[in-house]
């Protein structure tokens, strides 16, 4: 008897661990889920009407048909697995639906955003050099005089150095005629 009541002890004990353990990972989840909810009120005071109305732009017809398409073809597929046991459709996949819209439309900004930013900061980058070509142009300094400047001339001379000429090279052209020549008489390393 008393084994029996060890074993059903041992059992009752493993139960309540199991169950201690299942009300934990429900309380996270429940928190989760009410952070979730409380970031959607935070962001739904914070979008403007034309997000309230249209949770995302069309920048194109072709785009909008395109999509139409494929959220339909969507929407059958998800409603032959989100439907209920009577066969009408669970609502919460439209909200998920909306919420993942939503979560493209961030995404494409964010990449469209980082993209505007390289393109100004090369921008920025072509700008500052012109700037300072043109202020080393019009100052005076150390650097600028160590430095070649075509606007500066000292004693009727320019202090850029500008670049030599080079002579071309002299190449030797034997006409074929002539080796032919040389070969057929046997005079091969003969010179004129």
């Amino acid at each position: 008897m008393n084994r029996f009541r060890d074993a059903e002890g041992g059992r009752l004990m493993e139960v309540t661990l199991n169950s201690q353990a299942a009300a934990k990972a429900l309380r996270e989840k429940l928190a989760k889920a009410e952070r979730i909810l409380r970031l959607a009120e935070v962001t739904r005071k914070l979008e403007t009407e034309r997000e309230k109305v249209l949770p995302f732009y069309e920048s194109s017809v072709e785009e909008e048909t395109r999509a139409a398409s494929s959220a339909a073809e969507m929407v059958k597929s998800l409603q032959a697995t989100a439907t209920a046991r009577d066969g009408s459709v669970v609502e919460e996949w439209d909200y998920l639906g909306n919420f993942f819209q939503r979560y493209n439309k961030v995404l494409l900004d964010a990449t469209a955003m980082q993209r505007e930013r390289g393109r100004l900061a090369a921008e920025n980058a072509d700008l500052r050099s012109i700037l300072k070509q043109y202020l080393d142009g019009i100052s005076v300094n150390d650097e600028v005089l160590s430095a070649p400047n075509p606007l500066l001339v000292v004693n009727s001379r320019s202090a850029v150095v500008e670049g030599t000429k080079t002579l071309p090279i002299a190449t030797t052209v034997i006409e074929a005629s002539h080796v032919a020549m040389q070969v057929t008489s046997g005079r091969q390393g003969a010179s004129y």
